[in-house]
């Protein structure tokens, strides 16, 4: 197995919008296929990073907002 993919979009790391403290590392290669990993507890974020940079070596962050509550839409 390689360590790393040198095809394809960064891997990324975000806060889960559904679960906060869940932490999800997502990759899509150039055909579409992805692959997908989710870390739980305090070192969570850390976790998730440490793991996308040694599989991935091109990881981007991203902030994502919440989804809103029922009732919150205007």
């Amino acid at each position: 197995m390689t360590t790393s993919r040198r095809s394809g979009e960064p891997a990324k790391v975000f806060e889960d919008r559904v679960t906060p403290g869940r932490w999800r590392v997502e990759w899509f290669d150039n055909d579409g296929r992805s692959e997908v990993e989710i870390f739980t507890g305090a070192d969570a974020r850390h976790q998730a990073l440490r793991y996308a940079k040694r599989k991935y070596q091109r990881v981007e962050e991203v902030k994502l907002e919440p989804y809103p509550r029922s009732g919150d839409e205007q």
